[in-house]
């Protein structure tokens, strides 16, 4: 069960074809879409570097924030697309998570969305957005 008031760490699960949701350093949930307010883009070096000796994968890059919503594997639902800047992470090209479009390294968004087109954040608050709209 999750913690409303914990954050959640979220990566890619390349063996299910999903995000995985942990809290407390257990996986709580497996998603199909996620989205996180207040993120992190963490990527542990360790990690990284033994992936790059060894090319094996290993979980050492995610997105650290609160929970807002998410969509089970199963569920027909969409949370949409969140308007936004498309983001990656390739441990192979680099130590960050980076814009796809500049290739500027990014650490905090305000919020950000993980699906099925990969990884969407924003740059400015929700509230802002939706003043703009």
């Amino acid at each position: 069960m999750l913690e409303p008031n914990k954050p959640v760490r979220v990566f890619r699960n390349w063996k299910r074809g999903c995000y995985s949701v942990m809290q407390t350093g257990l996986v709580r949930l497996n998603v199909r879409e996620v989205l996180l307010s207040g993120v992190q883009f963490i990527v542990r070096e360790s990690g990284r570097q033994r992936l790059l000796h060894s090319g094996r994968k290993n979980v050492h890059a995610y997105a650290q924030g609160m929970l807002v919503d998410y969509v089970h594997p199963d569920d027909d639902r969409s949370l949409g697309q969140l308007a936004g800047r498309q983001a990656l992470y390739n441990a192979l090209t680099s130590a960050t998570f980076v814009d796809r479009e500049s290739g500027v390294a990014i650490f905090t968004a305000p919020l950000a969305q993980l699906d099925g087109n990969g990884l969407t954040y924003t740059i400015e608050a929700l509230e802002q957005q939706n003043l703009a709209a």
